[in-house]
C-alpha cells in the first residue's frame, strides 16, 4: 500500500498524542490539527497544521492530501459535527472516531450526556459517506492523572468508591487506532477496548500505590464535593455535570478481548499504566 497521510485531532493530549506517536513510528506521514502550531508540543516526526473543529470552514488546507482522520470530538454536543464531516469527506476516505464504551446511536434520550453525544457523533459519522471505524474504549487509565498531587500527600479523595471501571491504557487504544487508520480489516466495526480487569475507584488507588511502592489511602467524597472541586479547577459546568451527575446509576464496565484480538497482544493492566506514568505520582 502506498504511504498514507493521516490527520490526527487531539494530538497535543494524552490519547491523540499516543496515536500520533505510534503512527509516526510506522513511517506514516502524520499531521496534527492544532489551534496554534507555534505553541504545540508534539511527538517527533509529526507535522502541525492549523485548524479548529469549531470552525469547519477553515479545515480545508489541513485536509488536502489526507487519506484518513483520527477524530476526537472536543465538545459535549454534536452541533457542527455534520459540517466537519462534510469537509473531511471532500478529501479523506476514512474516519476513525474515538467514541466510548456504552455509546448507543439508536437512543436519542440517553440520560448520560457523554454517551448521548457519542451516540449522536457515531450516527453522523455513519451518514457521512466515509469509511468508518468507531473505537469504543472503556474509562481511560489516564483519568487518574489528576490524582498525582494527592498521591504525594498520601491521601486520594475522590467519589464513586465502588464503581467498577475496566481501565484501558491509551497505548492499547492507539495501537488499535493505528490498525484502523492504515488497514482495511476493521472498517465498519465498533471494537470495545478495555483493560484486562475491572477495578473500583478504591481498588485503582490501591493498585497504583502498590505498583509504585508508596503508602496512600483512599477517602470517598460526595459527588457534590467533587463537582465543586472540579469547578474551582476551571472545568466547564457542562462537563462537571456530566462527570458528577447524582441522578443516575453507573453500569459496571465488563472487560473484552478486542485489544488482544486486533493487536495480537494482551491489553495492558493498570499496573502497567502506573509504571509507565510513575513520574506523575512520585516525581
Amino acid at each position: 500500500m502506498p504511504e498514507q497521510t493521516i490527520l490526527v485531532t487531539g494530538a497535543t493530549g494524552t490519547m491523540g498524542g499516543a496515536v500520533a506517536r505510534q503512527l509516526a513510528g510506522t513511517g506514516t506521514r502524520v499531521r496534527a490539527l492544532v489551534r496554534d502550531p507555534d505553541t504545540a508540543t508534539l511527538p517527533e516526526g509529526v507535522t502541525t497544521v492549523q485548524g479548529d473543529l469549531s470552525k469547519p470552514g477553515g479545515l480545508e488546507p489541513a485536509l488536502v492530501g489526507v487519506d484518513a482522520v483520527f477524530l476526537m470530538w472536543p465538545f459535549l454536543r454534536s452541533a457542527g459535527a455534520g459540517d466537519v464531516l462534510d469537509v473531511i469527506a471532500r478529501h479523506a476516505r476514512r474516519v476513525v472516531y474515538l467514541s466510548a464504551k456504552g455509546a448507543r446511536p439508536d437512543v436519542v434520550d440517553d440520560d448520560n450526556p457523554i454517551l448521548r453525544f457519542h451516540g449522536e457523533l457515531e450516527t453522523a459519522v455513519e451518514r457521512s459517506g466515509l469509511e468508518w471505524v468507531m473505537l469504543r474504549p472503556a474509562s481511560f487509565a489516564s483519568n487518574t492523572l489528576g490524582w498525582g498531587p494527592q498521591f504525594r500527600t498520601g491521601v486520594v479523595r475522590a467519589p464513586f468508591a465502588s464503581q467498577p471501571r475496566a481501565m484501558v491504557h491509551e497505548a492499547d487504544v492507539a495501537a488499535v487506532a493505528v490498525r484502523a487508520l492504515l488497514d482495511d480489516d476493521l472498517v465498519g466495526t465498533r471494537p470495545v477496548l478495555t483493560g484486562p480487569e475491572s477495578l473500583t475507584t478504591a481498588e485503582q488507588v490501591s493498585v497504583i500505590a502498590e505498583q509504585l511502592g508508596v503508602a496512600v489511602r483512599y477517602e470517598e467524597i460526595a459527588t457534590e464535593v467533587a463537582a465543586s472541586n472540579a469547578r474551582a479547577a476551571g472545568i466547564p459546568d457542562d462537563l462537571v455535570n456530566a462527570l458528577f451527575s447524582t441522578d443516575r446509576e453507573f453500569e459496571p464496565q465488563d472487560t473484552t478481548s478486542d485489544v488482544e484480538a486486533i493487536t495480537g497482544r494482551r491489553s495492558r493492566s493498570l499496573r502497567d499504566w502506573a509504571r509507565d506514568h510513575a513520574e506523575v505520582f512520585v516525581g
